[in-house]
């Protein structure tokens, strides 16, 4: 899945569910501003992080497995 694609996916996810990146920190156990940096992939997440991420956010759990890609910076 492009990057983009997933970004799109993961931000619909988190405004169907209500949920803000504040919400989701406290759920994950992170700062807001680095759940930010996950969904626009300038910082990966552990395996177990990844899979809260997509948990709370109701999505396929195959989706975890990008977040703890490498991040592109730049």
């Amino acid at each position: 899945m492009e990057q983009a694609e997933l970004t799109k996916k993961l931000l619909f996810a988190k405004k169907e569910k209500g949920l803000s990146f504040s919400d989701l920190g406290r759920l994950i156990g992170r700062d807001e501003v680095w759940i930010a940096t996950v969904f626009y992939h300038q910082a990966s997440a552990s395996e177990e992080e990844a899979g809260k991420i997509v948990s709370a956010l109701g999505l396929d759990p195959d989706i975890a497995e990008t977040l703890t890609e490498c991040p592109t910076k730049g």
